[in-house]
């Protein structure tokens, strides 16, 4: 497919010149790795908008939710690291930085430095890797950078490099990628945890330039190699942190067990529909830390947009979307960064729900409100909210 793309965007007479000229060479020489990583070697991607087929939702996408991902492990990373870390600048002195495990594929980091103290150095991380951020919020610990493309997935045959001198834009990977790191306060500590995801450019048919983005699974692997590099700027030296990511990973290594709740009993049996009179409500066989971390991750791979939380009430403040739609999915075409276009499928902006986590004792529910705290009425609001809670569900497997 990214053959295709590639075959696509080459069309026209000053391309088609530049490839005779260049048919006389017989031979190409391999692709790079294509898991390697640069983003800055890229200039700044257009912004990415609603194709005319979906739905925009009228509040801000400043919070955007993950699709939900396919099936990945973290058996590929050894092979995947990437080369040099970034500039670290000046660093504060961190007497631990450790890594836990968090569900499936997923690392959670934890440094001995408050939150205040962390964020700036997580901020100032992103930029030297060269992103800018849709989303800045120190207040409620999120940072989200702009979609980007890794120019290091582009394949470096001779004819890209060739002709890449001159027209560098011309070549694309046919994919972009966005990260989200959300900065929790653990005492005197920080949890920083960061999230993928991708979209990927797909030929509408085969015999025109006419393109669409689509979402495509997101990357345990890249999140990884993120966390090691962000590992280094809290002082941990480049061996020390390839041990801890190669400890993270081996599932019966000490921290294996990380995925799994308090007393070792998987994630998957872990999460309970309930079903009364009042509505249904998700049990959870762990601790309200616990519990915020996994359904605030579960909330970012299963298709909601987060517009704000709460953690000392427990509240995330959400707006519920098919997962099966991609609100803020680039746009069709290759002239796709010159024009917008928008059209509401339905009319109707997606609703605002209050997601309320409660604490008992060493477990916790999660029960779904209207914006002010009323239980939902009615059969269909009902029906929508069982329906958020299975999503919920399933993201916790």
């Amino acid at each position: 497919m990214r053959s295709a793309l590639l075959s696509a965007r080459l069309r026209g007479g000053a391309i088609l010149l530049a490839v005779c000229a260049l048919s006389a060479c017989s031979s190409f020489e391999a692709l790079n790795d294509l898991n390697k990583v640069d983003y800055k070697g890229a200039s700044k991607a257009p912004s990415l908008e609603v194709p005319p087929d979906l739905v925009r939702p009228g509040v801000s996408d400043r919070y955007t939710a993950f699709d939900r991902p396919a099936d990945r492990t973290l058996s590929g990373f050894q092979a995947s690291r990437a080369g040099p870390g970034v500039d670290r600048g000046v660093m504060p002195t961190v007497t631990g930085a450790r890594l836990e495990k968090e569900g499936s594929g997923r690392v959670l980091l934890v440094v001995d430095l408050p939150i205040d103290k962390a964020w700036p150095i997580v901020k100032r991380f992103w930029q030297n890797n060269g992103f800018s951020f849709t989303v800045d919020r120190s207040d409620i610990g999120i940072l989200e950078t702009e979609w980007a493309e890794n120019r290091a997935r582009i394949p470096q045959d001779f004819l890209r490099r060739t002709i890449g001198r001159v027209v560098d834009g011309l070549y694309s990977s046919g994919e972009r990628d966005k990260y989200r790191t959300r900065l929790d306060a653990r005492g005197n500590a920080t949890e920083i945890l960061i999230s993928h995801r991708g979209m990927q450019e797909v030929l509408i048919d085969r015999d025109s330039i006419r393109t669409q983005w689509q979402p495509r699974p997101s990357e345990p692997e890249l999140e990884i190699e993120f966390t090691r590099r962000l590992l280094l700027q809290f002082g941990d030296s480049a061996s020390q942190a390839d041990e801890k990511i190669a400890q993270a990973a081996n599932p019966r290594g000490p921290m294996g067990s990380r995925a799994s709740g308090q007393d070792g009993t998987a994630l998957a049996s872990q999460a309970r529909l309930r079903r009364d009179a009042d509505g249904a409500s998700l049990e959870l066989a762990m601790n309200f830390d616990r519990a915020w971390r996994q359904v605030g991750l579960a909330l970012e791979r299963g298709g909601f947009t987060v517009e704000d939380r709460d953690r000392s009430q427990g509240i995330f403040y959400v707006r519920y979307i098919d997962p099966g739609l991609d609100r803020e999915a680039p746009q069709r075409g290759v002239l796709a960064g010159l024009t917008s276009m928008f059209r509401s499928a339905s009319g109707q902006a997606p609703k605002q729900y209050r997601m309320q986590l409660s604490a008992k004792d060493q477990s916790a529910s999660v029960d779904i409100f209207d914006p002010k705290g009323q239980r939902l009425k009615g059969d269909e609001a009902r029906l929508v909210a069982e329906s958020m809670l299975k999503l919920l569900q399933e993201q916790l497997r």
